[in-house]
């Protein structure tokens, strides 16, 4: 398995092209700053909108009008094979991914002080140099999680394998019982 190289400041390129931004959110998924379905759906949306445009025109995507990209989308021959729901989910999953992009262009070192110190949403480094997950759950609770600083990945199939089964175990709540 390889790692994804984190995309560089701004400086490093001309401009900011689509495999800079689909490197960003690969950057951004793997240091837990976005969730692997988020990520894959910004890069999907992406991915289908700047598609469908010139390749002059996704040279410098932090002066591209996402509107105007959309409108490309929406009236290419292709886009009439996707339904009008997709296609607003794509619009939607563009628009949050050039957001978050650009964002980090604006402030990288921000983006990357916040991986680099685990500062991902939920992720709270631990005194012995793991990590403590907070797990928001519904009706203002939440569940958590201590990971060691030494987890191996079959650790992390372990720990999926038992918590399936303690959770399996517990007995399911009552019918009729108030639950989101």
């Amino acid at each position: 398995m390889t790692a994804t190289p984190r995309p560089g400041p701004a400086t490093e390129s001309s401009g900011a092209r689509t495999a800079d931004l689909l490197d960003f959110l690969d950057f951004a998924r793997a240091a837990g700053l976005l969730t692997q379905s988020s990520a894959a759906a910004y890069r999907l949306g992406a991915s289908r909108i700047l598609s469908a445009l010139p390749e002059h025109a996704t040279e410098d995507l932090s002066v591209l009008n996402p509107d105007h990209a959309i409108a490309v989308f929406e009236a290419a021959e292709n886009s009439e094979s996707v339904s009008r729901a997709t296609r607003r989910q794509y619009a939607g999953s563009f628009r949050k991914a050039l957001h978050l992009f650009c964002s980090y262009m604006a402030e990288p070192e921000r983006w990357h002080a916040r991986a680099e110190q685990g500062a991902a949403p939920g992720w709270t480094p631990a005194c012995d140099g793991g990590l403590d997950l907070e797990i928001p759950l519904p009706r203002k609770r939440s569940m958590r999680l201590h990971l060691p600083a030494d987890l191996t990945a079959n650790d992390a199939r372990l720990i999926r394998r038992n918590v399936s089964n303690y959770l399996a175990a517990i007995t399911p709540a009552a019918p009729g019982a108030n639950e989101d």
